[in-house]
């Protein structure tokens, strides 16, 4: 079986109405493109930013689909894609593909893992190993606020069914007046992840603000410091029930983050657990090293459509140690997944998608609704 035909559509998918963060506050800082410029304009920042949807058709009849992250390099995703060229995908090593390890590897691994899927009539989860669970835990999730707003969003998160809520925040946030008010709306029993993204300052800054967060449901404190600050990672575990954690998002390769950096993490006993981001099989190696030191994770995203969160959850439902709240959430930011039927949520736990590959079909009239350019044929290789 060979891909005969390989095509990447440009899109550009809005963002709900206040679905990020407070409209006062006016810079995007938790949210930055891959060469680090800061995107502005509050809920219109995402979608400032091109997305490539896939799609490939074989030379046995079968059609595949594939998303890529977002602000990616179309010559890069044409340079897989002549890798590919002339292929028999029953050859290509899934777990292990020749492409470097940059922004654009998972597109198309997604994609070949939909089409081996529908080639063996099987889900992607039987080719990750096998599934663990059948649905997957995710949390509510908020950029920066104002604690008025946090206790609404919080409440309106707990209305769904969720009893956990992400927060993005920075050195300038009031996070325990987000607490406070979460706490009145909601009831301690609403669990609370901070994601600082580094921004805590130094040691002595992020010791304060961990500690006057103790009386709160507060279960993870993620990158709170520079990545590098291992020893203040350590020393920052056992603060009240807080567990510190590690992002490691394979996508930014290119920015310093290494799959290595996990280990790096676990000798320096520097974690409680990890917030694990890249390709599918490549996530599925984190998550296993995970479990093997005895330390949970989740799925990190970066707000992304319906393939990619597909993806995510056959994943997480692969991997025994992913038992923390994953960051599964198109449907509470974007204006559409792109998917015809959207992932099935009950509550806070999404279904794994049913039927061979990803499981998922492309809409096409979404698709050309969100489209922001034509369509680039990646093979044949021109």
């Amino acid at each position: 079986m060979k891909i005969t035909r390989l095509l990447a559509t440009p899109v550009r998918v809005p963002t709900r109405p206040n679905s990020i963060q407070s409209a006062n506050i006016k810079e995007d800082d938790w949210s930055k493109s891959p060469d680090g410029k800061h995107v502005k304009g509050g809920t219109a920042s995402v979608d400032l930013l091109t997305k490539y949807i896939l799609r490939a058709w074989t030379d046995s009849g079968l059609e595949g689909v594939g998303e890529s992250y977002r602000d990616v390099s179309l010559d890069n995703l044409r340079r897989n894609a002549r890798m590919l060229a002339g292929a028999r995908l029953e050859d290509v090593p899934l777990a292990h593909l020749p492409f470097p390890p940059d922004r654009e590897y998972h597109a198309l691994e997604l994609l070949l893992y939909d089409l081996a899927g529908k080639a063996l009539s099987v889900p992607v989860h039987r080719l990750l190993g096998g599934k663990v669970r059948e649905r997957v835990e995710c949390s509510y999730w908020s950029g920066r606020r104002t604690p008025e707003e946090a206790g609404e969003v919080a409440y309106q998160g707990k209305l769904k069914g969720f009893d956990c809520i992400k927060f993005k925040c920075n050195l300038d946030d009031d996070v325990v007046a987000w607490a406070r008010e979460i706490q009145r709306r909601c009831g301690p029993d609403m669990r609370l992840t901070f994601d600082p993204n580094q921004r805590w300052g130094d040691y002595a800054g992020a010791r304060k603000r961990m500690e006057a967060l103790q009386d709160f449901n507060v279960i993870v404190i993620e990158d709170p410091l520079d990545r590098t600050r291992l020893e203040d990672y350590r020393k920052l575990r056992g603060i009240g029930r807080m567990a510190v954690v590690r992002h490691v998002a394979l996508p930014y390769h290119a920015h310093g983050q290494r799959a290595e950096h996990a280990l790096d993490a676990l000798r320096a006993d520097a974690v409680d657990g990890f917030n694990f981001n890249g390709p599918l099989a490549h996530f599925v190696r984190l998550a296993n090293l995970a479990a093997l030191a005895g330390k949970p994770c989740w799925h990190g995203s970066e707000v992304d459509l319906g393939i990619l969160e597909a993806g995510y959850v056959h994943a997480a439902a692969a991997s025994p140690a992913c038992t923390w709240p994953s960051d599964i959430f198109c449907n509470l930011v974007r204006e559409d997944d792109l998917i015809a039927e959207p992932l099935r949520f009950e509550g806070k736990w999404v279904r794994l998608p049913e039927g061979p590959g990803l499981g998922v079909q492309l809409d096409l009239d979404a698709l050309e609704k969100y489209r922001c350019g034509p369509d680039e044929t990646l093979l044949p290789a021109g």
